[in-house]
């Protein structure tokens, strides 16, 4: 269930935060766990917020 939620939040454009994935796709705390501890959500940023030195490094 939970990979056909991403799948779906996926064609709707990449996810530009785990705060997104968790909006776009409902997925669980359980389930953000077992990503993260795969390395699947891993470099993703926690919130949707941008950083004012974003990619200057």
């Amino acid at each position: 269930m939970c990979s056909l939620l991403v799948k779906i939040g996926i064609e709707k454009g990449e996810f530009i935060s785990i705060e997104d994935l968790k909006q776009r796709t409902s997925v669980n705390k359980n389930a953000l766990n077992i990503l993260k501890s795969l390395g699947i959500i891993e470099g993703i940023q926690e919130k949707n917020q941008m950083s004012l030195f974003d990619g200057l490094f």
